[in-house]
């Protein structure tokens, strides 16, 4: 593609990251991310799913809700689940990583150890990669406000606004299941 009058590249900023108290710090190269990057996160680093109390029982006929679309049964899922949550961090954070990671391509100053997995590679070993970046940050002396302040510098190149991400999260707030069913009566999968 051309564009008359512009001159078009992957937009880039120099980062000063700074340890107060022990007089150390480090300037760092960040790269907007290109496009698609997102969505290979998203395949590389699947959330998981939540786990169901059962299925939702409609309280007036006490049967079986189902969804209008399929006719299959409606689970009731447990948003609140200790292990779901944990899990769900968790993969939000790999994410992240492999954002940081992408931004830091391409620049010599700060580089990692643990062999990137191949671009087909299955989620286990993307989530291994992801890990043990982490643990490299951790090791290198950098905290989680380090990690996020490069991730709010990704963000800005990549011109992911704060009205962006509240739309986002907007969006992703109206595909949850409804306060409604998560309260709904309920029965075991085996009763359906």
């Amino acid at each position: 593609m051309k564009i008359e009058g512009f001159e078009p590249g992957v937009p880039y900023r120099t980062l000063l990251l700074t340890w107060p108290g022990r007089g150390v710090s480090l300037e760092i190269e960040l790269r907007g991310l290109p496009i698609g990057v997102d969505d290979r996160v998203r395949e590389r680093i699947p959330l998981p799913a939540p786990p169901s109390r059962g299925v939702a029982i409609d309280p007036k006929t006490r049967k079986p809700l189902r969804d209008a679309a399929s006719g299959k049964v409606m689970p009731v899922v447990d948003l609140y689940n200790g292990g779901y949550q944990a899990a769900y961090r968790k993969a939000v954070a790999r994410r992240m990583i492999l954002l940081v990671v992408e931004s830091l391509s391409g620049q010599s100053k700060l580089t990692f150890d643990a062999p990137r997995p191949a671009d087909d590679a299955p989620a286990r070993a993307w989530e291994a990669y992801a890990d043990a970046v982490e643990a490299e940050f951790a090791a290198g002396g950098f905290t989680d406000g380090h990690v996020m302040q490069i991730m709010q510098t990704v963000m800005r190149l990549t011109n992911v606004t704060p009205e962006e991400l509240g739309d986002a999260r907007e969006a992703f707030l109206s595909e949850a299941p409804e306060a409604e069913s998560l309260g709904a009566s309920q029965s075991t999968a085996d009763e359906a």
